[in-house]
């Protein structure tokens, strides 16, 4: 368990020995400066982060995605469901900390690519939904919850293989 004092940008480990229970009911402690969270959903309630992730998921698709290899209504599919629901726009908010690898992945991205990379079976059903038609990435249906997420998942890049195995996964994001 970790802790962050209010003027101070490094995370302090909790000395487990000095520690005291507190009831489910408790979200945040403040105490000598320093808040404590006992629990991330009500601090983003409290703090009314949806709202912000919605906002930076915007400025996300503004910057980082326009203009990019999505087509046009899958785009325009992404940026609704953003606008509807916050776990969505939490997700795209993240991309603002992988621009750097989001746009090596959008100049990497041809046909080639595309179909190497979704003849690995884990990748296929970890982004079946996904298609790259004409240059660009699309999903059958851009008004899916489901399908959005999935293109997320695909823009972030959270692939991995083991050197060691040579097996593929994807990671969650």
């Amino acid at each position: 368990m970790v802790h962050k004092s209010i003027n101070d940008s490094k995370l302090k480990k909790f000395d487990l020995n000095n520690t005291i229970g507190f009831s489910l009911g408790v979200s945040l402690i403040l105490y000598n400066d320093i808040l404590y969270v006992a629990n991330v959903k009500s601090f983003e309630t409290f703090f009314r982060m949806s709202e912000y992730y919605k906002t930076e998921s915007e400025n996300i698709i503004d910057t980082v995605l326009q203009g990019s290899k999505i087509q046009e209504d899958t785009l325009v599919g992404l940026r609704t469901v953003t606008r509807k629901d916050s776990v969505i726009a939490k997700s795209v908010s993240k991309l603002k900390f992988r621009a750097e690898r989001v746009n090596k992945l959008f100049d990497a991205l041809n046909d080639t690519v595309f179909k190497t990379v979704m003849s690995d079976k884990v990748f296929i059903n970890s982004f079946h939904h996904v298609m790259f038609e004409n240059d660009l990435l699309k999903v059958k249906d851009p008004t899916d919850k489901k399908q959005i997420k999935e293109l997320i998942r695909f823009i972030a890049d959270t692939a991995q293989k083991s050197p060691i195995t040579d097996e593929s996964s994807v990671g969650k994001f």
